[in-house]
């Protein structure tokens, strides 16, 4: 197992606490929860998508793969209108005059 790969698994099974972030077009997610290390070589086979094959040019064999199974146990979203040039203009504004961007705000808890 690569040395990055091995650093990361290791990490996970002595503090198995992470955090995903998400974003698209204006919106943002932000996951907190617990993963675990998956050894499923036919997972990964079911999960394969050519699209990763730069990365992973062994496939789904690769000793450089590792699949983490996460539980989310809470999330925050930030959504703003207008994509990212009227976010950018949003942020700019924020940081001139001190006031907080306007959007859409969220926390929450997730049952687990």
């Amino acid at each position: 197992m690569p040395d990055a790969v091995a650093s990361a698994v290791e990490h996970v099974r002595r503090d198995p606490k992470v955090g995903l972030t998400f974003s698209s077009d204006g919106l943002w997610l932000s996951l907190a929860g617990e993963a675990e290390v998956i050894d499923a070589t036919a997972m990964l086979k079911e999960l394969w998508s050519t699209s990763v094959e730069a990365w992973f040019p062994d496939g789904p064999e690769s000793p450089d793969i590792t699949l983490l199974k996460v539980s989310a146990r809470s999330g925050e979203y930030w959504g703003s209108t207008g994509g990212r040039v009227a976010t950018a203009i949003a942020l700019v504004t924020s940081k001139v005059t001190g006031e907080r961007p306007r959007g859409e705000n969220e926390k929450f808890d997730l049952p687990g």
